[in-house]
């Protein structure tokens, strides 16, 4: 079994249906920690209760937008996907670079940039590791 199969993956997104799609997806894929909320205020309690390694993000949520937890998750260096029937157009310049999955999704794009996402981030992890003077990741000065 893929070693990033039991990372921690938040969808955020605010249709139930959807919502199941893609647990589904992620769960034929091998996936095994899923977690589920359908608004920003869910998504914070979650990453509050502990930090997901990979989200995908629904762009529109109800009466608003997932881009403050795009910020947040940038900034805390937490990979993620955007997922939306909207173009990349519609997101903030910093984000039209994230990786995009349009919806109505496929499920093995969804599991191929999840997987990508999640190796991404691993392979960063482990050279920044590698590349601390103490071998921990983090610096002794």
């Amino acid at each position: 079994m893929d070693h990033l199969c039991d990372r921690s993956i938040l969808v955020v997104e605010d249709d139930t249906l959807i919502q199941w799609g893609i647990e589904d997806a992620l769960k034929s894929a091998g996936y095994t920690s899923i977690r589920l909320a359908a608004n920003r205020r869910q998504a914070r309690e979650e990453i509050n209760r502990s930090l997901p390694h990979l989200a995908i993000l629904d762009i529109k949520l109800a009466h608003n937008t997932s881009i403050p937890l795009a910020d947040w998750l940038a900034e805390a260096e937490i990979p993620f996907v955007f997922m939306s029937a909207y173009s990349p157009q519609f997101l903030p310049l910093r984000h039209r670079t994230r990786p995009f999955i349009s919806k109505p999704f496929s499920p093995g794009e969804l599991a191929r940039q999840v997987h990508e996402a999640l190796a991404k981030s691993a392979e960063l992890t482990a050279s920044q590791t590698e590349s601390s003077p103490n071998g921990t990741g983090v610096g002794t000065g």
